[in-house]
């Protein structure tokens, strides 16, 4: 990657790409088809994208190339019982190169 910036939701067609590429991936990896099944944000997955560049408690952010998207990541912020923000990742994904 050479660059990363925040998504826009007019990134959300190729966000849904990069996704869908995450999931068929982990989908053949061991314990694959559970995740699917448990951990997995359920299809179709635009709601929850779309969701997550509306929420300010969360930052979805684009790898780029050429400033073209090859990667994703999303994390939101989760209060601790003391108090405290905890940072989670829930989605990290970078294509292959060619």
């Amino acid at each position: 990657m050479e660059a990363v910036r925040p998504a826009r939701p007019d990134d959300l067609p190729r966000l849904l790409e990069l996704a869908d590429a995450a999931h068929t991936e982990l989908l053949g990896e061991r314990g694959g088809p559970t995740w699917s099944v448990r951990e997995a944000p359920p299809t179709p997955r635009d709601g929850e994208l779309r969701a997550a560049l509306d929420d300010t408690d969360r930052c979805v952010l684009l790898g780029t190339v050429d400033d073209y998207p090859v990667g994703y990541g999303v994390a939101g912020l989760e209060r601790l019982r003391n108090g405290e923000l905890l940072a989670v990742v829930s989605d990290v994904y970078v294509e292959a190169p060619f």
